[in-house]
């Protein structure tokens, strides 16, 4: 008895019945169907890397996009409280 099948079955035939029944299941596949999906995964793993690298940097331009816009508040709020004040000066220049 060899994995739990009495020896008299492993005929030729019920060897083809077994490497059939390995095949429909999945357990066994051909080897140029399996080097195929390997590259598949290997590509699919190198994209995701690139899309994340990309993410990333993305990511970063967005937070220095972020920082100079919070500049640029700060400059035009400055501004607009200079031009108030001199404006309640009873000065009309505002421009200078």
């Amino acid at each position: 008895m060899f994995l739990g099948i009495p020896t008299e079955v492993w005929t030729p035939a019920g060897l083809l019945g077994v490497v059939f029944i390995m095949t429909m299941r999945g357990a066994l596949v051909p080897k140029r169907y399996y080097n195929e999906k390997i590259a598949e995964a290997t590509r699919w793993q190198l994209a995701f890397e690139k899309q994340r690298e990309r993410a990333d940097k993305s990511d970063a331009q967005a937070e220095q996009l972020l920082e100079q816009g919070k500049a640029t508040h700060a400059l035009i709020t400055a501004i607009f409280n200079n031009s108030t004040a001199i404006r309640t000066a009873g000065e009309q220049n505002v421009v200078s």
